[in-house]
């Protein structure tokens, strides 16, 4: 194996140095049997070297770029003491195949230690990795997986029931002499300590800080439970003082209990996210490696496109983390806003851009600057520009509305139509929350139904299940919760209606008291699978009613819909493309809770 020339500089501590050892005890989640491994592996691992196939390491180093030093200081250390380790920093060198390599040194290494920080836990790819060693050992009996925390952060699920060791806080003598230890009881399956432990004094147990204010066991990660408390060397029995009153052995297991269980507290806002963003509950789609690929290509820009609550944004967004190293933080800008389309119409004139833009809402920008961004796309290419990137985000069919513009325009962008989830997709991000909140729901299937390929569905339905059963963090312990869909389904609904009900009554008014032409189309709206009702496909099954209803919007409704700020907020008309786009996703679910007789009463229609 090759090795560095020189031994890697210590690591500064990240935090301040504790005052106590803290012992992380491991806990079983009995509703994480079952979890189906990933398809891939990310980036991170280690990789193998020299190409022999026989080669067989003692440990592997998974580590994300931000913590590379940390990485090559255990590795160093581990060597140090004879033991054989593979790290990508040393063995991924030039020549090797990257993919066989993964794989073949994750087979052939006994254990992984994974290194953990804020960096090593938003990463995708990471995620992936710890879950791979944990799989092969779940129930941590050959101690697979080893976390090695080097900086003090919080672990979710599954992860904050291994036992780790923790680095952040000691000096290169002191975090030397903990990972070598850590490692040692690893292999061995015990830490008897050398030497032996001080006589316990009746009555002289020294409390942790927690049990002493008589305060509830800590959020934090790796609080100790109030068995595990420091010891002391008896006093003087001058100085001895009388002991605060012990807590009964039952008071004691409870406490425990909910120490454990508390190694990382989650609201449920933060786990299943109706809006926003989702980290805990991030499902990677496919396409994703790839995705990350062209971002990283000089002078190529990039479409995703996509109905809306397909994820597209969050996509983006994780791809883009993933490679923090390459890649800076998007510049997201939305065509739905008066003060982002000023700043697009600069950037697409080439000022004011630098690094990762994305132009989200494409469909709504004018036809003068969809020619001039699709001329500003050209350049990037022709120039092969390295610091600028554009992507554009659109619904269905946003590529070819480019390269109607100029059909040049498609040897010089990479397209990405992620799909919606699959039911296995949805069922993993509902894994995910259960594991990191400690509950199972009773009928994971029907919400998994309910969502129909919807991640952002599930996340909604998930919140208000959670909510009727009045659970709004981690449980201290585990809970089984009733899979009530119908009744989530009308507190979704309930909810939606304040924000939706003026704009699906202004557009139901538009053809006047006497028609139902617009109630027609908001119906066939909400039929489609995307959000996009395409009026030629609409009217051709030459129905009066459809032929009726689109006449209805092109004669003068569509028009009628910009001049109204409710309306414009959620549904869009594309003149040039005939289709009418709903690009809300929570819209569209509001949409197909409603049936035509309900929207003509709400709208006011003669019956």
């Amino acid at each position: 194996m090759k090795e560095a020339t020189c031994r890697p500089s210590w690591p500064r501590p990240r935090t301040p140095s504790t005052d106590f050892l803290r012992v992380n005890l491991p806990v079983v989640n009995p509703a994480t049997s079952g979890e189906k491994a990933p398809e891939r592996i990310g980036h991170t691992w280690a990789m193998a070297s020299g190409g022999r196939s026989d080669e067989q390491w003692d440990f592997f180093i998974s580590y994300t770029a931000a913590d590379q030093q940390w990485a090559e200081w255990i590795a160093w250390e581990l060597e140090a003491d004879g033991f054989h380790v593979l790290i990508q920093a040393w063995d991924f060198v030039p020549g090797s195949n990257w993919t066989a390599s993964m794989a073949e040194g994750l087979e052939r290494s006994t254990r992984t230690i994974a290194v953990v920080s804020e960096a090593y836990l938003r990463s995708v790819y990471s995620q992936a990795e710890w879950n791979a060693a944990f799989r092969s050992d779940p129930t941590g009996l050959t101690r697979r997986l080893l976390p090695v925390r080097v900086e003090d952060c919080d672990r979710p699920g599954l992860l904050g029931a291994v036992v780790a060791v923790d680095l952040f806080g000691r000096d290169d003598a002191e975090a030397r002499r903990v990972l070598l230890e850590g490692v040692r009881a690893a292999i061995g399956g015990r830490a008897k300590p050398s030497a032996p432990p001080v006589f316990p004094v009746e009555g002289e147990v020294v409390l942790s800080e927690e049990m002493v204010a008589g305060s509830p066991p800590s959020r934090r990660e790796g609080a100790t439970s109030p068995y595990l408390i420091a010891r002391t060397a008896p006093p003087h029995p001058a100085q001895r003082t009388t002991a605060p009153p012990r807590p009964s052995l039952e008071d004691l297991d409870l406490q425990a209990a909910a120490a454990v269980r508390r190694i990382r507290i989650w609201e449920v806002g933060e786990v299943f996210k109706p809006t926003g963003i989702p980290e805990v509950t991030f499902v990677q789609p496919a396409e994703f490696v790839t995705f990350g690929m062209s971002l990283r290509q000089p002078g190529l820009s990039v479409v995703l496109e996509g109905p809306s609550g397909i994820g597209k944004t969050t996509f983006l967004r994780h791809a883009i983390e993933q490679d923090s190293r390459r890649l800076k933080e998007p510049r997201i800008l939305s065509a739905r806003t008066e003060k982002d389309r000023a700043k697009i119409d600069r950037i697409i004139d080439g000022d004011e851009h630098s690094g990762i833009v994305a132009i989200d809402d494409f469909h709504r920008l004018s036809l003068d600057q969809k020619r001039r961004a699709v001329d500003y796309l050209k350049h990037l290419a022709d120039t092969d520009d390295r610091e600028r990137k554009l992507v554009i985000v659109g619904v269905p069919n946003t590529a070819q509305s480019l390269v109607e513009v100029s059909f040049d325009i498609a040897n010089r962008i990479r397209v990405f139509s992620p799909e919606w989830a699959t039911n296995d997709q949805v069922e993993e991000l509902i894994r995910k929350g259960e594991q990191a909140l400690n509950i199972s729901f009773e009928d994971r299937d029907a919400i998994v139904r309910a969502a129909h390929g919807s991640l952002i569905t599930a996340q909604v339905l998930c919140w208000h299940l959670l909510g009727i059963a009045l659970i709004e963090e981690t449980a201290p312990t585990h809970r089984t919760v009733r899979t009530g869909i119908a009744q989530a389904r009308r507190r979704v609904t309930k909810e939606l209606h304040l924000k939706y009900q003026r704009a699906v009554e202004a557009f139901a008014g538009l053809d006047g008291s006497d028609e139902t032409a617009c109630i027609e189309l908001l119906v066939s709206l909400a039929a489609t699978p995307d959000g996009v009702l395409t009026l030629d496909r609409f009217t051709h099954g030459g129905s009066s009613v459809a032929k009726r209803a689109a006449r209805v919007l092109t004669d003068g409704v569509g028009e009628a819909m910009a001049s109204d700020a409710d309306i414009g907020r959620v549904l869009y008309y594309d003149a040039l493309r005939r289709r009418l786009i709903a690009d809300d996703p929570q819209f569209m679910y509001y949409l197909r809770q409603l049936d035509r007789t309900s929207l003509a009463a709400d709208a006011g229609k003669r019956p």
